[in-house]
């Protein structure tokens, strides 16, 4: 199924060539999912296991790609989760060609993704912090609370969501040693903005943070 509106300012950026389609992620070949997998590997920096990706992808219940001029150049892969009697739409994987970066793309996939599995609750895990500023701002502009808020507070129900997603999660909504690693050679330093949240994470040992959004 393919989507019918594409941003304009999308359009405009790159000559009218960015569609974004929703797939079956069991349609897609291993071959296709190596090229995803080099996506993710120039986004973090470094080469990144292909049996990761395809394991990802695999799990995924839906697929959405950014396509420009007919050449795959960003995906996300979003899941369908029920916790503690909620239904979640879980952000997994998330990427756009850095040749990309600065045209709003991320946010159209982000958009779209939102859209394709409504949901009031949206949720996702991260130790970058421009992906905490892009999360926060979808869910400013869908009428969400995000957890935890700028300053670092804790919504007490977010918490309860992701410790039913991950039970060993700090009172922080801090997954420590989660993903084993760092997952981005040089990971984004924290801002004014993130630093309450991503400030003290040790992405070395793989801590991650995880967010909500909630329609309250």
């Amino acid at each position: 199924m393919e989507s019918e509106n594409t941003a304009v300012n999308a359009r405009t950026v790159l000559d009218g060539s960015v569609r974004v389609i929703i797939e079956d992620a069991c349609n897609l070949s291993d071959l296709q999912i190596a090229d995803l997998n080099k996506i993710t590997a120039r986004c973090f920096g470094k080469d990144v296991p292909l049996q990761e990706t395809i394991e990802h992808v695999r799990e995924a219940h839906l697929l959405t790609l950014l396509m420009v001029n007919e050449g795959i150049r960003g995906y996300g892969l979003n899941s369908r989760l029920v916790l503690n009697g909620t239904n979640v739409n879980y952000f997994g994987s998330g990427f756009i060609d850095p040749d990309l970066h600065n045209h709003n793309l991320y946010a159209l996939l982000n958009n779209r993704r939102d859209l394709t599995m409504e949901t009031d609750t949206i949720m996702t895990r991260t130790q970058n912090p421009k992906v905490y500023s892009a999360f926060r701002k979808l869910c400013l502009n869908t009428g969400r609370n995000v957890s935890p808020c700028f300053d670092g507070r804790i919504d007490g129900a977010s918490l309860s969501l992701a410790r039913a997603f991950f039970p060993e999660c700090t009172d922080k909504q801090v997954c420590n040693g989660v993903y084993g690693r760092e997952l981005m050679a040089e990971t984004p330093r924290p801002d004014e903005l993130t630093r309450f949240i991503m400030g003290k994470l040790d992405k070395s040992a793989g801590d991650a943070v995880i967010l909500v959004g909630r329609r309250v």
